[in-house]
């Protein structure tokens, strides 16, 4: 089997956890995998979000929305022809057509700060350094599109090098373009012919067409009424793909969740948001918090459940994936200062989150807006796993047995936060 540039081993059988839990779970991650693509205000966000709203209310919340401009673009093409090849791009968002013809001109190699007097004029092949790649606004990525610009490249590719070799989209502020050149994502997996060209000085043409424009996508919250201040439990919605191990965890905790809250709640009013416009950068979740959360001084205690923070790990050995029955321990636990004690006794027998970090305000994703906003008992999950931003993030990674224990450690701590 292969898997983006790799070659995968024989994936191993799931363990076995709590069947009554770890089943509702799996049906769930079905269900969100059966919607598609997620990208914000599309078929599929849509979709997701009417049935997080139905799930909601038949757990006895009353349900409002909140609706937000986004930006979209379909591809009818995106290739870039070298030679006898043509290899698919990625246009990344916001995006910059190069006109009905393509552009044609030379290739440039950025690897180091040494290329960038020879980035004029050309198509520049920006190889960026191995990580798990996922926003525009990242430095290493940034500053290397600045620089792309300021020499003078027609356009950027952007070759985000990563454990699994796919092209990897990046989230990026929905406002504006990174650049005024046309940026598009490569992926590392199918590389190797345009380096070659770059090397020999070649030319390529880009080729990206399609439909753009601005479209509604929907905030979904319930509200269960009750006394005192509020609980409050996030997560974002959206995304580049199908994004199974990026949101799955946190969309199927919460639907969990919201049967449980109640129990939890002591009595107080529960307010539950999935937010759209993850991937331009929070924007969902800015959107909301501007105009629609509870105010600080309200707010008994915030729960955000971010990214991957359940997703399969993986072997990386000689060129090859091979697939674990655990969850990748690259995730992290934010909490405000005063609850890290209850948390580390909560989570001390997960990997990655036994040891939870401080929370403030330069803390990234949506928890840490949630803290710049002025609340102050916050905790949030989050991590990247290898298919992080991959059109592969899909069921095979992750399921109920990984999710189950983070819910559990997740109730414990509300037993104990929540007097």
């Amino acid at each position: 089997m292969t898997i983006g540039g790799l070659t995968a081993m024989s994936p191993v059988s799931f363990a076995e956890g709590p069947k009554d839990m770890n089943a509702q779970f799996d049906a769930d991650l079905s269900s969100l995998a059966a919607f598609g693509i997620l990208r914000s205000g599309g078929a599929g966000d849509e979709a997701c979000g009417n049935w997080i709203g139905q799930r909601l209310e038949k757990a006895g919340f009353k349900i409002g929305e909140q609706a937000f401009s986004v930006p979209w673009f379909k591809a009818e093409q995106a290739v870039l022809s070298v030679g006898e090849a043509t290899l698919p791009v990625w246009p990344q968002a916001v995006v910059t057509q190069p006109g009905p013809n393509g552009l044609v001109a030379p290739l440039g190699i950025y690897s180091t700060d040494d290329d960038r007097s020879r980035l004029a004029d050309v198509i520049a092949v920006v190889d960026l350094p191995y990580a798990r790649h996922s926003s525009l606004k990242q430095p290493n990525i940034l500053n290397r599109i600045r620089a792309a610009e300021e020499a003078g490249a027609k356009a950027i590719l952007l070759v985000t090098n990563g454990p699994t070799g796919d092209p990897l989209m990046l989230n990026a502020h929905a406002e504006t373009p990174a650049a005024q050149v046309p940026i598009c994502i490569l992926g590392p997996s199918v590389a190797g012919p345009v380096f070659e060209a770059a090397a020999r000085g070649d030319s390529a043409r880009l080729m990206v067409r399609g439909q753009s424009g601005h479209r509604l996508a929907r905030n979904i919250f319930g509200w269960r009424d009750g006394t005192g201040p509020v609980l409050v439990v996030s997560t974002p919605r959206s995304g580049w793909f199908t994004c199974i191990g990026e949101r799955g965890p946190g969309i199927v905790s919460f639907l969990q969740l919201a049967d449980s809250l109640p129990r939890l709640a002591g009595g107080r009013p529960v307010l539950m948001v999935a937010t759209s416009g993850h991937e331009y950068e929070n924007l969902g979740a800015a959107e909301f918090l501007s105009a629609k959360a509870p105010d600080p001084q309200g707010v008994e205690l915030w729960l955000h459940l971010g990214a991957g923070f359940a997703a399969r790990n993986w072997h990386e050995a000689a060129g090859t994936l091979a697939p674990l029955d655990s969850p990748d321990p690259q995730r992290f636990l934010l909490a405000s200062e005063g609850l890290v004690p209850v948390l580390q006794q909560a989570f001390s027998k997960l990997s990655g989150l036994r040891a939870p970090y401080e929370l403030d305000n330069t803390a990234a994703g949506e928890v840490g807006t949630i803290v710049r906003h002025g609340y102050n008992r916050v905790f949030g999950l989050l991590g990247a796993h290898r298919f992080h931003h991959s059109p592969n993030d899909d069921l095979r990674m992750t399921n109920g047995h990984f999710i189950a224990p983070v819910v559990a450690a997740i109730q414990n701590s509300l037993k104990e936060l929540l007097p």
